[in-house]
């Protein structure tokens, strides 16, 4: 809290942001905050130095001018052992994001399936992701997509499918599609430029997060999807461009 109020102050007294600008998280995830289901977040430093709360606890924490976010829930499987997956968490949350909850003003989702977790596609999953994409809350399709940083190339048609059936489905449902795209070779580059071509139209609103690429690459893809927008975030300092979440 401290870095980011000092941060806003840096960015205020330089004239960097323009009168009334506001802050927004166009995508977490709310499950393995609360949760603590991260890599990360069973380590001594989050455990002995920050308190478990609720969901609308941590609303009521987050700082002026952070006016909502949007959770990506994008895994059916659990996401550690004994811990609720994130499609069942927002099943079991959900009331918090009706017209009645005190905080359903700053609460947004997207429902998909990660590429981590392609193999759990079937239509039983297209059944949940067409059920929870027709709330009102719920804003895009995703994030899913290809990554072949953490997975063999040897698994691309399984990726492939699981990408291709939520592509159309955000289409169909006219939601933006929340892309991870983790590509590593200018073969798998071209691959997904002609699957996303070949599924979804120029005018479709796309978002991509956590994007570790090339500028020529960002240039590309902003130039054939008028409503594509690129979501940087602590990756691109990596030495390592492939690196990201």
């Amino acid at each position: 809290m401290e870095r980011y109020m000092a941060d806003l102050k840096r960015l205020a007294d330089r004239n960097d942001l323009p009168e009334g600008a506001r802050w927004f998280d166009s995508h977490c995830h709310l499950e393995s905050i609360l949760q603590r289901s991260w890599r990360g977040g069973g380590k001594p430093q989050v455990t002995e130095n920050e308190p478990q709360v609720n969901l609308e606890e941590m609303v009521s924490l987050w700082p002026k001018g952070l006016d909502g976010c949007v959770s990506n829930f994008a895994f059916r499987r659990e996401s550690k052992p004994g811990v609720p997956a994130e499609w069942i968490w927002i099943d079991r949350h959900l009331h918090f994001f009706e017209p009645d909850s005190p905080i359903a003003g700053k609460l947004w989702f997207t429902i998909g399936l990660h590429p981590h977790d392609a193999g759990n596609w079937d239509a039983s999953a297209e059944q949940t992701v067409r059920r929870l994409a027709a709330h009102p809350k719920c804003v895009g399709i995703g994030e899913c997509g290809l990554d072949f940083f953490k997975h063999d190339r040897s698994e691309a048609e399984l990726q492939l499918r699981t990408f291709r059936a939520q592509a159309m489905l955000a289409v169909e449902l006219g939601k933006a599609l929340v892309i991870h795209a983790r590509l590593t070779t200018q073969q798998n580059k071209e691959m997904f430029l002609q699957e996303l071509k070949r599924i979804v139209p120029q005018t479709h609103p796309i978002h991509i997060h956590c994007f570790s690429d090339s500028l020529a690459y960002a240039e590309e893809l902003m130039a054939h999807w008028q409503n594509l927008r690129i979501g940087f975030t602590g990756a691109i300092t990596f030495r390592d461009s492939e690196r990201g979440s």
